[in-house]
């Protein structure tokens, strides 16, 4: 014989009644809800939303990165051995879900982790939404190479984004490839500043340094304008300055004396119509440093990851996609 069981009965949330009998589903929600209708009151209801199940892997996970949870407050907590709670760590896939195409203003930088020294060190590069504060795409890469970033790019566009501009940091060959491109071009501001520091360091002897270091901290205070006007006169003022040589007689040749201050107006002069596009295009609302990504997403990372030195790099790996998938996630902690 076949067991027939009696479906339980839902309460009427206006009258109590249990005489309520099943109306259809309501499936214009994220997830399909089952409608009742009472016939004691003749009102129509629906059942609530239940709880999303989240698995033990996903919630030891969760609480191993986020909440910063060591392997024995984990295996304590849930009564499970070290290796145990591991095996849940590995087992546990991130969910990497596609972004929706936009249009969207870029900035591309990588980020280091592990010692150089010890042959372990491995890089992510990210492709971040500066309107959305949003991380698009990133992958694992073992130096900075140009290739990679062609690569990343023409997978935003195959996915059906819109670049209208990109913040860039000075790598090789990138400002040539977005400028073949037709990509409206940010210098880093920012990154500018520490080159300029690099040549002539942080604390300048010679008075040409010192006036090139007081010109260039004004580049996040003043229009394109006024820099190119103090800029000008600077090359005017020290000019002979700049140009001094004398013989090597080592080469047989003249050379320049002031060589890494050279370098350093070199540098400004060749990255000086890319430093202001951002006042030049105020409806595009573009950033004029990559900070975003330096100060906020990389260094907030490398925080977390801090708290898990010894893990494996596959375990790191996945930290990381958890991380820039969740991205929202974390911001509203």
């Amino acid at each position: 014989m076949v067991k027939i069981t009696k479906r339980r009965a839902v309460k009427c949330p206006y009258c109590s009644s249990l005489k309520t009998i099943k109306r259809g589903i309501r499936k214009d929600v994220k997830r399909p809800v089952t409608r009742y209708f009472c016939k004691n009151c003749q009102r129509k209801f629906q059942s609530k939303h239940r709880k999303k199940k989240i698995n033990l892997s996903e919630k030891i996970f969760k609480e191993y990165f986020w909440k910063k949870k060591t392997l024995k407050d984990l295996s304590e907590k849930y009564i499970l051995s070290t290796k145990t709670i591991q095996k849940y760590l590995e087992n546990y896939q991130v969910e990497i879900k596609k972004k929706k195409p936009r249009k969207i203003n870029l900035i591309i930088d990588v980020v280091f982790f592990n010692k150089r020294k010890f042959n372990t060190e491995f890089g992510i590069m990210v492709f971040y939404d500066s309107i959305k504060q949003e991380p698009l795409i990133w992958k694992e890469v073992h130096s900075e190479r140009l290739s990679d970033y062609k690569e990343m790019y023409f997978q935003l566009i195959e996915d059906g984004f819109t670049v209208q501009s990109v913040v860039i940091d000075g790598k090789k060959g990138l400002r040539e490839f977005f400028e073949k491109e037709k990509i409206l071009i940010q210098y880093c501001q920012f990154h500018q500043l520490q080159t300029i520091l690099r040549y002539i360091t942080r604390k300048p002897r010679l008075p040409a340094s010192k006036s090139l270091k007081l010109l260039t901290e004004l580049l996040t205070e003043i229009t394109e304008e006024e820099f190119k006007d103090l800029f000008k006169d600077y090359l005017i003022y020290w000019k002979d300055f700049l140009n001094e040589k004398q013989f090597n007689l080592e080469t047989k040749r003249y050379e320049y004396i002031h060589k890494r201050l050279r370098s350093a107006v070199r540098s400004l002069q060749t990255n000086l119509p890319y430093l202001f596009n951002y006042l030049k295009y105020p409806e595009l609302k573009i950033r004029n440093t990559t900070n975003l990504l330096d100060g906020g997403e990389f260094s907030y990372l490398k925080r977390l990851l801090r708290n898990h030195n010894g893990c494996s790099k596959e375990l790191k790996l996945k930290m990381i996609d958890e991380y820039f998938e969740n991205h929202k996630k974390r911001i509203k902690k």
